[in-house]
Formats: C-alpha cells, sequence, structure tokens
C-alpha cells in the first residue's frame, strides 16, 4: 500500500466514524427530548396532586 492509498483509506473510515457520530448525537437528541417530555409529564402530575392535597 502506497502513502496515496493509506490516506484514502484513512479518509473513508474518518467520514464512516463522522457519519456514526452524527447518527449517534441525533439518537441522544431524540432521548434528551424524550426524557424533558416526560419529566415535564410528571411535574405536572405532581403540582396536580399538591394542589389538591393543599384543597382538601
Amino acid at each position: 500500500m502506497d502513502a496515496s492509498q493509506w490516506l484514502t483509506s484513512f479518509s473513508l473510515s474518518f467520514r464512516s466514524c463522522q457519519r456514526r457520530n452524527r447518527e449517534q448525537v441525533r439518537w441522544h437528541e431524540d432521548l434528551l427530548h424524550h426524557a424533558e417530555q416526560h419529566f415535564e409529564g410528571v411535574c405536572e402530575v405532581m403540582e396536580s396532586i399538591f394542589l389538591d392535597q393543599s384543597n382538601e
């Protein structure tokens, strides 16, 4: 393998790594969005429970 082939193989693996990283970032963004929605829902339920208890 000469230097140009080695550089080409390195750049292809680098692109593959970049693509994999972008996919992981998207997955983490989706997971974070889901967690935020769940947390908001939990907060609303807890607030409702506390308000109900304070009104009793």
